[in-house]
C-alpha cells in the first residue's frame, strides 16, 4: 500500500560535478615514489564515476596533475580523461597546482603556446561560472594569489552569474592539517578574501592537501578532494607526516538553488559488501511505494 504521496525537500541538483585532483603522472610512466601506479588508480577512479551513472556536468581536474611538469606525462593524462569525460558527455576543466609546469601545461593540455604566466581561465558551465585560479609559484610548494590576479579575480566577481560561481584553487585558503604543511599552504590569503567577499561565490574547491578538509573561508565554504595517487596519512602522530598508498577517491559536487553538497567519495577495492545490494529499480520502486517522489532538475 502507497504511504501518503509527499515531495523531497530538494529537487535534483542544478550542476553536478566531478572534482579529481592530484594525478601526480611522471615521466615515462614511472612509479610514483618508487610505489604508486598513478595512471591505474585514475583509470580506477574514472571507471567509478562511470560506473555510477551519475549525470556529470563538467570534470574538474584540480592540480598536481603531474608531479613534475613532464609533457609526456601531460599527454598520456589527456590521453585517459578525455575519452572518459567525452563517453560522460563532460567537458573537462584543468587547473594548475604546484608539481605542474606551466609551459608544458598549456602546450600539452590547452593546446596553447608554451607561454609561462599564470593560467587563469574562466568557464560557463550551463549558467554556473567556474573560474581556476593559479595559485602556484614556479619551484615552490607554496602559493599565492598576486595582487594583478585579486584585481583581475574581483573584476570578473563584478557582475553575477546566472548560478553563481565556483572557484578552482589548488591550495586551499583554510588552516592547515599538519605542522609541515605550513611550508606549502596558500600565503597572503587576505588577497583573494577581499577578491571574493560579498559577491556571488558560492564555493571554493581545492586539492594540494591529499586529505579531505572542509571549512569556511570569507563566509564561502571551501572543500578539497584527498589525492588520487596517494593520501595524506592522518592516523599518523600529530607532529608527523607519512603519506599512504590508499585512500584515494574523488569529490562529487552538487549545486542547488539553496545549497551546495560536497561528497568525498573514496576507491573501496574489494572490501566484502555489507547488507542488501539496492538497483535502482529497486529504489524507485521504494519510494513510489512510500509516496516520495523529487522534482527533476531544471533544464539548462
Amino acid at each position: 500500500m502507497t504511504e501518503t504521496f509527499r515531495i523531497a525537500e530538494y529537487p535534483r541538483p542544478t550542476h553536478t560535478l566531478v572534482q579529481i585532483s592530484d594525478t601526480r603522472f611522471t615521466a615515462g610512466s614511472a612509479p610514483l615514489h618508487g610505489v604508486v601506479d598513478c595512471e591505474q588508480k585514475l583509470a580506477d577512479v574514472l571507471d567509478t564515476v562511470a560506473a555510477t551513472g551519475v549525470p556529470v556536468d563538467t570534470l574538474l581536474m584540480t592540480g598536481d596533475l603531474t608531479d613534475a611538469g613532464d609533457p609526456g606525462a601531460y599527454r598520456r593524462l589527456r590521453e585517459l580523461v578525455e575519452p572518459a569525460a567525452a563517453a560522460l558527455g563532460a567537458p573537462v576543466l584543468w587547473a594548475m597546482g604546484n608539481h605542474d609546469d606551466r609551459a608544458a601545461f598549456r602546450e600539452n593540455l590547452l593546446d596553447e603556446a608554451p607561454t609561462t604566466e599564470p593560467i587563469d581561465i574562466v568557464h560557463d558551465v550551463h549558467g554556473l561560472r567556474v573560474i581556476c585560479l593559479d595559485s602556484s609559484i614556479p619551484g615552490k610548494s607554496r602559493g599565492e594569489v598576486t595582487a594583478e590576479q585579486a584585481q583581475w579575480l574581483a573584476g570578473e566577481l563584478s557582475s553575477p552569474a546566472e548560478h553563481g560561481t565556483l572557484l578552482v584553487i589548488h591550495h586551499p585558503p583554510l588552516p592547515v592539517t599538519s605542522e609541515r604543511a605550513v611550508l606549502w599552504e596558500l600565503c597572503e590569503q587576505w588577497r583573494l578574501a577581499d577578491a571574493v567577499r560579498g559577491t556571488d561565490m558560492r564555493t571554493i574547491v581545492s586539492g594540494h592537501l591529499h586529505c579531505t578538509v572542509s571549512g569556511m573561508f570569507a563566509g564561502i565554504p571551501v572543500s578539497t578532494a584527498t589525492s588520487v595517487a596517494y593520501s595524506g596519512d592522518l592516523s599518523a602522530p600529530a607532529d608527523a607526516q607519512r603519506g599512504a598508498d590508499g585512500g584515494g577517491g574523488y569529490n562529487l559536487i552538487q549545486i542547488y538553488d539553496e545549497t551546495v553538497v560536497h561528497t568525498a567519495v573514496p576507491l573501496l577495492g574489494t572490501f566484502a559488501t555489507v547488507g542488501p545490494v539496492f538497483t535502482r529499480n529497486d529504489i524507485a520502486a521504494e519510494l513510489e511505494r512510500k509516496g516520495v517522489h523529487t522534482r527533476e532538475r531544471a533544464s539548462t
